[in-house]
């Protein structure tokens, strides 16, 4: 079933193959005014996604002929899914599960079974924090550039002062929209020590259920991102306290 809108920004995809579990899941999203796609394996999923824009994806962690971990793998893998919002919803309820699903790039995780209500709401706060903060200033941190306006993020080597270099040409950076987010509140605050909590109230929405093992996991992904153009080292844990950001190393 696709949507019969063009409104994506209502939109969501469901890849779960247990029609009853799918069907609960499509008619609590419907009633608070959601469109939705139902998948029933990792291959329906990749067709709906080519033929139709969604605003959030859900995913359940056992398809048939494969995993929901290795379907959010290869979408994070192609820079056209890299900023899809996506819940994981699952049976499976031991921490290290969680933690795999988050590394794998997951943005938040709820268990079955699941309260109709909590489900609205990590999904409404899903989607809120795929926009913006409210600064729409460029950002600028050594050679990282930040552009909240277009939700870029840029690796510009001439931007370092000790830099020799001549291309001028910036490298997108591509992160998913929780690791913008915490990019940005660190950037906004070089060298500010950032606890997981206040990383928490900034990041995420104030009513999101999100622990904090869950910043450790997408810090763990956005020093990933950084590592690509050997910027990884500009994020610091502090021990017992949480992050800082900062380009002297």
């Amino acid at each position: 079933m696709r949507p019969n809108t063009l409104n994506h920004s209502k939109c969501i995809l469901i890849v779960e193959d247990e029609p009853a579990v799918g069907a609960l899941i499509a008619t609590t999203l419907r009633m608070a005014n959601y469109e939705i796609t139902i998948a029933q394996n990792a291959e329906q999923a990749q067709e709906a996604l080519t033929s139709s824009v969604y605003a959030a994806m859900i995913v359940d962690w056992m398809l048939p002929n494969t995993t929901g971990i290795a379907l959010i793998t290869k979408l994070r893998q192609n820079s056209q899914f890299r900023q899809l919002p996506i819940l994981m919803l699952t049976a499976r309820t031991q921490e290290n599960d969680k933690i795999s699903g988050l590394d794998a790039g997951a943005d938040d995780y709820l268990t079955k079974p699941f309260s109709p209500r909590e489900l609205v709401a990590r999904v409404n706060a899903l989607l809120r924090r795929s926009q913006p903060l409210n600064n729409t200033a460029e950002i600028v941190v050594g050679v990282i550039r930040l552009n909240p306006a277009q939700a870029t993020v840029y690796y510009q080597p001439d931007l370092a002062s000790y830099s020799v270099m001549t291309d001028n040409t910036a490298k997108k950076i591509t992160v998913s929209h929780t690791e913008f987010k915490l990019l940005q509140c660190l950037m906004l605050q070089p060298k500010r020590v950032h606890s997981r909590e206040q990383l928490l109230s900034q990041a995420w929405d104030k009513d999101s259920q999100i622990d904090l093992r869950t910043v450790d996991a997408h810090i763990k992904r956005l020093r990933q991102a950084l590592l690509a153009v050997g910027c990884e080292t500009y994020i610091y844990t502090v021990r017992g306290i949480g992050y800082t950001l900062s380009a002297v190393v």
